[in-house]
């Protein structure tokens, strides 16, 4: 489908989506939805993104440099969850900050 992206990264505030093609221009605006799982809980965002960057790379994909709007109170506690669950994951693993 040509209206699906990967998330390449994600924020408390945004997150960078890889797609087949530019899904609009910066300053637009794009209907988001994804799944959520963290240690605590599940959930399901669903908002609308600001575009406020492109790139398209070598493999011909366009990556969206996406702000979110307002999000539900529950949406952003998850966010900052899962962030929260891969910082601590990954500190784990590389051995801590450095």
């Amino acid at each position: 489908d040509d209206n699906l992206g990967l998330a390449n990264g994600i924020s408390a505030y945004g997150m960078s989506l890889i797609a087949p093609r530019a899904l609009g221009q910066v300053g637009g605006r794009l209907r988001v939805a994804f799944e959520l799982q963290s240690t605590e809980l599940g959930i399901q965002i669903e908002t609308t993104a600001v575009i406020r960057n492109l790139h398209t790379g070598a493999a011909a994909a366009t990556t969206h440099g996406l702000e979110f709007d307002q999000l539900e109170p529950a949406q952003q506690m998850a966010l900052k969850s899962f962030v929260f669950d891969r910082q601590d994951d990954a500190e784990h693993w590389t051995g801590g900050p450095r």
